[in-house]
């Protein structure tokens, strides 16, 4: 009889470890929140960039200097 309790024990602790491996190991809603929250963060760069490339008309310039460059060409 005394061989039940701790075997008990050792029961009640496997399950427990079980139980929270498989808690640990669901993550797929995780993935899915990064990938979104990575999507954002690029998104938010581009508009800073844009922003600042509209204040600063450098894409103006640059699509001038290119478009010169191709007719002078021509």
């Amino acid at each position: 009889m005394s061989l039940i309790r701790p075997l008990r024990r050792t029961s009640a602790l496997a399950r427990r470890v079980a139980t929270e491996a498989a808690l640990a190991a669901n993550d797929g809603g995780q993935a899915t929140a990064e990938y979104g929250l990575v999507i954002l963060a690029a998104g938010a760069i581009a508009l800073g960039v844009i922003a600042w490339a509209h204040g600063t008309n450098s894409f103006t310039s640059l699509f001038q200097s290119v478009v010169r460059r191709l007719t002078s060409g021509l």
